[in-house]
């Protein structure tokens, strides 16, 4: 599949974008951070939690591994699952 050349340098912005520094393998790069909130409901009790995912452009995580770390606002997490979409944009689903 071809990648999508677009400029995304606006979205990552880390002072005017919805940016926010990370550290991945030694590089500040610019993630843009979700902790989106899960709610699993059973018949007994439910458990709430978060899925942190950082959307980063492919170009600064293009070698991104299951087990790699990343830092984000002071807490380092493991990459759970890389996901890129062929658009330019990966997607890291991680875990603390």
């Amino acid at each position: 599949m071809m990648a999508f050349a677009e400029d995304l340098s606006m979205f990552f912005d880390t002072e005017l974008g919805a940016a926010v520094p990370a550290i991945y393998k030694g590089k500040t790069i610019p993630v843009i951070f979700n902790r989106p909130f899960i709610l699993e409901e059973g018949e007994v009790a439910s458990i709430a939690s978060s899925k942190p995912e950082a959307t980063c452009r492919t170009e600064d995580v293009q070698d991104a591994r299951q087990g790699d770390r990343i830092t984000i606002e002071g807490v380092t997490y493991k990459v759970v699952l890389p996901m890129p979409d062929g658009t330019g944009i990966t997607i890291l689903n991680l875990h603390v």
